[in-house]
């Protein structure tokens, strides 16, 4: 049941996420004539147009690709959005809203920025205090919340899939222990993108709930502990983690080193699952 209702959930937000990129390629198009005098802005909404198309086909291509594997008695459309007022994520929610009222933000100051250069209330006038400023300063801070979003979302999005009883069935290696690297992953892209800064702290993998029966339970792991190290070897980035489980036969041990969400450092063996 928990896996038809994970299917679900993944259909559903596959199904958004292709009509939300149809909508931004609509509206990209419908725009187009509004910037025809400004080549470069032009220029950004007719790709915008195209490549905001090509994502939604993608998507719908994979949203064929996995209808078989929904439950057959459930609808999805009755299955969690995972969007704007979810009532199983009403944090995810909250910080999306925010997220956008911060974009929003941005845009202004941008304009405030520009129109205080233009009509004389800027640097040019006071050393500070003018409307120049404060809209360089508050966009800064804009930028640093939405980067801050950025990153605690995806640990946000896991600790309310736990909470629902929605939990991890990926077989890669770690997962398949009980260390889920789903928020890890998504974390390591939006790093990458560079829309967030590393993780403050020592180089570590957090570790989420560990689903039921797993190694990782079984061995006593909780939320909030941290993996250091893994038989030694560094666990950043998570390809080495994977590769240390991996290197172990079904059965065999692997020695990890936590940080307890208490604080001290533990050695913690678990064995490879067999499957």
């Amino acid at each position: 049941m928990a896996n038809a209702v994970n299917a679900n959930r993944l259909y559903v937000q596959l199904a958004n996420m292709s009509t939300l990129e149809a909508n931004v390629s609509s509206d990209s198009g419908r725009f187009i004539v509004d910037v025809e005098g400004h080549a470069e802005a032009k220029a950004l909404l007719e790709d915008l147009r195209a490549r905001a198309a090509q994502r939604s086909m993608a998507l719908s291509k994979r949203l064929e690709a996995i209808a078989g594997e929904t439950s057959a008695d459930q609808d999805p459309s009755d299955a969690p959005s995972f969007g704007r007022s979810d009532p199983d994520q009403p944090a995810t929610t909250a910080l999306q809203e925010i997220f956008l009222l911060l974009s929003q933000a941005i845009v202004g100051y941008t304009k405030l920025q520009t129109l205080s250069h233009r009509f004389r209330d800027s640097s040019a006038l006071a050393p500070e205090g003018t409307a120049s400023h404060l809209a360089g300063a508050h966009v800064l801070d804009c930028v640093q919340t939405i980067r801050e979003i950025n990153r605690i979302l995806p640990d946000v999005l896991v600790w309310e899939l736990d909470r629902v009883g929605s939990e991890c069935i990926c077989t890669c290696p770690s997962c398949s222990s009980g260390i889920c690297l789903c928020a890890t992953a998504s974390g390591t892209v939006l790093r990458e993108s560079g829309l967030v800064g590393e993780a403050p702290g020592e180089p570590s993998i957090f570790v989420q709930r560990p689903r039921q029966g797993s190694a990782a339970a079984e061995a006593g792991l909780q939320r909030g502990d941290l993996l250091l190290k893994a038989d030694g070897k560094t666990v950043r980035p998570r390809s080495e983690l994977q590769a240390t489980i991996r290197d172990h036969a079904p059965g065999e041990t692997v020695l990890l080193t936590v940080r307890r969400v208490s604080g001290g450092v533990e050695d913690v063996p678990i064995r490879r699952p067999v499957f």
